[in-house]
């Protein structure tokens, strides 16, 4: 019977409700305990929204720096790229630059031999049709007045480099330089049946010409490329006649 009355008292006496731990006191404005206010429940409110609000912002600063951090790291990686790119264009005008020079440096001189050669070549065609002795001797003497200029022609320059005319004033070719010199020193004619080599007599005696030996210049190849400059020499100041 006094179990049954224990049990009674229970009943009638619900237990209070636990109280929200660190979000206020436990007593309500009555001083009892009791539920919250709404002004206590608005204040747990709010600064549990202020933490998440805090947290949240710090997300977001944390965020911000990152992608402040990423994008200076992308900008520095291209200022680098284009430094490279830059000093890589820079080595490759330079090379381009030096290939450039090189080419036209072995193109000029390629240029340069095609034009002696086709100025040789016609001297050697004309002392050959002027059937004259030694025609390679012929071309080393008159090689230097016969220039070939930027249109490919050849034309015939006097001692001071002008332009060689005959007294009409009609520019020279390479065969009236050719068979001038002949006409001038007839030791280059060949000899003529019954006559003596360079056009004299049997018994003629060769003109005197210093220490130049000239019958053998011009059948010594050798011997003439030795004393080119002097034959020259002599030729032009009018002291042999060759």
């Amino acid at each position: 019977m006094a179990q049954d009355n224990d049990t009674q008292s229970s009943n009638d006496n619900p237990q209070e409700p636990e109280q929200p731990e660190g979000d206020g006191g436990t007593e309500g404005s009555d001083g009892g305990q009791g539920l919250l206010t709404q002004d206590e429940v608005d204040s747990i409110v709010e600064r549990r929204l202020s933490r998440e609000r805090s947290k949240y912002e710090q997300q977001l600063e944390e965020e911000r720096k990152k992608r402040e951090q990423l994008k200076k790291q992308k900008e520095r990686e291209r200022r680098e790229e284009k430094e490279e790119y830059r000093e890589l264009y820079e080595e490759t005008q330079q090379e381009l630059e030096s290939v450039k020079s090189e080419y036209e440096q072995r193109l000029t001189s390629y240029e340069r031999q095609v034009k002696e050669e086709k100025a040789r070549g016609r001297l050697l065609k004309a002392a050959q049709q002027a059937d004259a002795v030694a025609p390679d001797h012929i071309v080393a003497i008159l090689n230097d007045r016969v220039k070939v200029d930027e249109d490919g022609q050849i034309k015939v320059t006097d001692d001071s480099g002008e332009l060689a005319t005959d007294g009409k004033g009609t520019p020279l070719t390479p065969e009236n330089l050719v068979q001038q010199f002949v006409d001038e020193n007839p030791h280059f004619q060949r000899a003529a049946p019954g006559r003596g080599s360079g056009g004299r007599s049997g018994g003629e005696k060769p003109p005197e010409s210093g220490d130049i030996d000239l019958d053998r210049a011009k059948t010594d190849p050798d011997y003439f490329q030795q004393h080119k400059e002097e034959i020259r020499r002599k030729v032009k100041d009018g002291e042999i006649s060759v």
